[in-house]
């Protein structure tokens, strides 16, 4: 039941992709289902630990530091995942005041909606293509994580 996880499409993803653009991202999500598929059992215990639909600053380093330590992602994936600039000391004085926000690191929030939202205005903004391939790849990375976790719970 897991393995289909894995493999079932993840509803979403697609829909602000534009149709020449579906292949590439069925190819993508192929890549990393093979990817956690050979690293089954790390992931698993991995996506028990993480929601990435409510996960905090912290806790997204973290998960991307174990799937990197586990091969199950590379180092621009793990980069992506793992940069998060409520984590800087200094981010309340600089990002934070030119915002008007304040850091919250521990604050959960759902980063797979963060990153189809963030790819959406990409395509509206026609932003280069491998930028817009290394954001498929993080919401592919999310959305399989997300799925076998909702696997795992039914």
């Amino acid at each position: 039941m897991i393995v289909n996880a894995l493999n079932s499409s993840h509803i979403g993803l697609t829909t602000n992709i534009p149709k020449t653009s579906q292949s590439q991202v069925n190819k993508e999500n192929h890549v990393t289902r093979d990817l956690f598929s050979n690293n089954h059992k790390l992931v698993t215990n991995i996506s028990k630990q993480y929601d990435v639909t409510s996960i905090s600053p912290v806790e997204m380093a973290k998960m991307s530091q174990q799937l990197f330590d586990t091969g199950n992602i590379n180092l621009k994936q793990h980069s992506m995942l793992s940069f998060q600039p409520e984590l800087n000391p200094e981010y309340n004085t600089t990002i934070g005041k030119m915002t008007n926000t304040a850091g919250q690191p521990n604050e959960p929030r759902n980063f797979l909606g963060e990153w189809e939202s963030r790819l959406a205005d990409q395509l509206n903004q026609n932003v280069p293509n491998e930028v817009i391939q290394n954001t498929k790849e993080i919401i592919s990375i999310l959305a399989n994580i997300n799925t076998l976790r909702s696997s795992q719970l039914t």
